[in-house]
């Protein structure tokens, strides 16, 4: 164990020192400044694998934290460090796992870029951030790290500087984000307030192991605690709606379907993995502040649920390949914050790390594809090309079945782990109609994932390149993370399944007697009724979509002439894009302009006046001070004057 601290900042730091070296010495060496990126992945996954040797051999609820005071202001202290656990573990390994599998790929991909350098230093700040996220030992560390992959991400989104709509797509990200954080921002400092100004708490570190012990007291403190129960729900809340940004939650979701504008490499990294995973990874952290609060629970439980429906949905409608897979992301998203609602925040982090599998496995066969194709990205262009890209074809193929979740597929465990915490909470409102969303979305899920491989690869090419099979630096990450999509639900085999029941559960929550981030969480059982239903309502999602794509037995034309308005509110994203605009246009413009005309006619006038009555008395006294000798010697008489009068008047 004496080895952990040192792999904790080996693994935090070595993309930092990968974009100091690019930027600083490869810049103008292209080749090299891929490699340097890759090395630094590979460091930080090398390390995190002998992290993950020796926290998940030891007893569950592991935890050592190892820090140094960074900035400290009276009582306030804030160290910096890193916290060495299951989760931190976990996380660690999908970024730097799926990372650097994305960052050979992108060396492929990107090939013959412009700015190749400048991609690579922006990956590996990108990921430098991420885990600085991951490895944070309090909310303060956490948040700046929370900022810098904001700013990390703006550059990556937008890096086609040439093109317009990625330069907007870049700032609209950054701005939408900038609102969660705003709360999250306030969620913070209520919850400083709440803490130091109740408990006169003199350890203000906010570290969350001080936090967690704070939560889990069952005596005086507690007692205080609960009498604050409002006001500490309330900053969970506000803490969360980070969260909402950063995980595309309805209504801060617009933004992620935009950033397809990056580079395909981009999405699959930021989209899949790691930045977008960020808010169910915070949830999951701060876990003891949701648990004692079920209406806050239930907030988080519906959120989720209203957007792993309302993307599915938006999914059937695209048909460029990249934003089928952006809406399935916001889908996957809200089924994670379901299960987080639900009480059940393992298995979140279970689909979490499947996810970060199966869907990098997706953007970067669809960034395959669309090299393939002359960086042609509309599935309506495409067709056939399972016989001209069979790699990357039964790649993309077991990457759909495990997103459907079916048996056996990575998706069919932690979609069962979700659905199955659904079905036996009885604690969050609606939980039962909740549910049944979730098996709906499971059925939406591979209808339009059955639609996106039938449009791309079967029937007749209809495009206008010559579409070959991609390089082996691109073919083989596909490869690993096919293998990985497979066989990645063995982590936590629920009981009924597995005798001892997940092991990643157990690595998580702990046994009863140990420290547990996860206190109270039921245990995961295999649930038959569930399993079945969910495989069910995937295979019936399948064969509907072959009927519309694949023997086209069924008019789409038809039954999109049938649902006219539906489909209409589809393709217009149900206007979220254009109410905010109106917000923009019509509240925030008009206010802009009341401000303006407040600033120009009432406090520049104010300002003006106050300003104009100096310069007239200073223009008197100025007509006093002109140079000559005897003005002054009578005016330092009067002066004399008034003084003797007023002495003798006082006596």
């Amino acid at each position: 164990m004496a080895n952990l601290e040192l792999y904790g900042y080996v693994i935090l730091f070595a993309p930092l020192v990968a974009t100091v070296l690019i930027t600083c010495l490869t810049l103008k060496h292209k080749a090299l400044s891929g490699w340097v990126a890759i090395a630094g992945m590979l460091a930080a996954l090398t390390a995190n694998a002998l992290m993950a040797a020796e926290v998940f051999s030891a007893e569950p609820g592991f935890t050592r934290v190892y820090e140094i005071e960074w900035l400290s202001a009276g009582s306030v202290v804030i160290p910096f460090g890193v916290q060495v656990d299951a989760l931190s573990t976990l996380m660690g390994l999908v970024v730097t796992g799926v990372g650097s599998c994305i960052f050979i790929f992108s060396v492929g991909y990107m090939k013959g870029e412009e700015g190749y350098s400048r991609y690579f230093a922006c990956l590996s700040l990108f990921a430098f951030s991420m885990l600085g996220i991951v490895m944070s030992t309090n909310l303060i560390q956490t948040f700046i790290f929370w900022e810098l992959v904001g700013v990390s991400s703006y550059s990556l989104i937008g890096y086609y500087l040439e093109k317009d709509s990625a330069v907007d797509a870049g700032k609209k990200a950054f701005l939408t984000n900038r609102i969660g954080d705003f709360g999250m921002t306030w969620g913070i400092i209520l919850l400083f307030y709440t803490i130091v100004d109740t408990l006169g708490w003199d350890r203000a570190s906010f570290s969350f192991e001080d936090l967690r012990l704070l939560y889990e007291d069952t005596g005086a403190v507690g007692a205080i605690m609960a009498e604050h129960a409002g006001t500490l729900a309330l900053a969970t809340l506000l803490i969360f709606t980070g969260a909402v940004a950063k995980s595309a939650q309805v209504p801060l979701h617009v933004w992620l379907p935009d950033a397809m504008e990056g580079p395909t490499p981009v999405s699959a990294l930021m989209h899949a993995a790691t930045m977008v995973a960020a808010g169910v990874f915070l949830v999951c952290r701060l876990f003891f502040m949701f648990a004692p609060y079920p209406e806050a629970l239930a907030v988080v439980a519906w959120m989720g649920g209203i957007t792993a429906f309302l993307a599915a949905a938006l999914a059937f409608v695209q048909h460029d390949i990249k934003k089928v897979l952006a809406y399935s992301t916001l889908s996957q998203l809200g089924y994670m914050v379901l299960a987080l609602g639900m009480g059940s925040p393992p298995a979140a982090m279970f689909h979490l790390t499947t996810h970060a599998c199966f869907k990098a496995l997706l953007f970067l066969g669809s960034g395959s594809v669309i090299m393939g194709c002359h960086h042609e990205q509309d599935m309506r262009k495409m067709g056939g090309l399972r016989k001209k890209m069979p790699v990357t074809f039964w790649t993309f193929v077991i990457g759909t079945i495990a997103l459907a979740g079916i048996f056996p597929a990575s998706g069919f465990w932690s979609k069962d782990a979700i659905l199955g915490s659904a079905s036996i909470n009885h604690t969050v409102p609606g939980a039962t109609f909740l549910y049944g969303v979730g098996v709906l979305v499971a059925f939406m899920t591979a209808a339009y994932m059955g639609r996106c491989v039938l449009l791309t690869f079967f029937g007749k090419y209809r495009g206008h390149a010559h579409p070959k099979e991609s390089p082996a630096t691109m073919t083989g990450p596909l490869v690993l993370l096919a293998v990985a999509s497979l066989f990645a639900g063995a982590l936590s085999l629920p009981k009924g399944i597995s005798a001892e029941g997940g092991w990643l559960e157990r690595a998580l929550v702990g046994v009863q007697a140990a420290p547990s981030w996860f206190a109270g969480v039921h245990e995961e059982q295999f649930h038959l009724s569930v399993a079945i239903g969910g495989t069910v309502a995937a295979l019936l999602g399948l064969f509907v979509a072959y009927m519309f794509y694949g023997s086209r037995k069924w008019s789409i034309d038809g039954f999109v002439s049938k649902v006219g308005p539906l489909h209409h509110l589809l393709e217009k994203k149900y206007y979220f894009d254009e109410f905010y605009l109106w917000i923009v246009r019509e509240v925030q413009q008009r206010v802009a302009v009341l401000s303006n005309f407040i600033e120009v006619h009432i406090l520049r006038w104010i300002v003006d006046t106050i300003a104009a009555i100096h310069r007239w008395f200073g223009g008197q006294i100025r007509l006093l001070l002109d140079g000559h000798l005897h003005r002054y010697i009578t005016l330092a008489l009067l002066g004399v004057v008034v003084i003797l009068t007023a002495v003798l008047v006082g006596n």
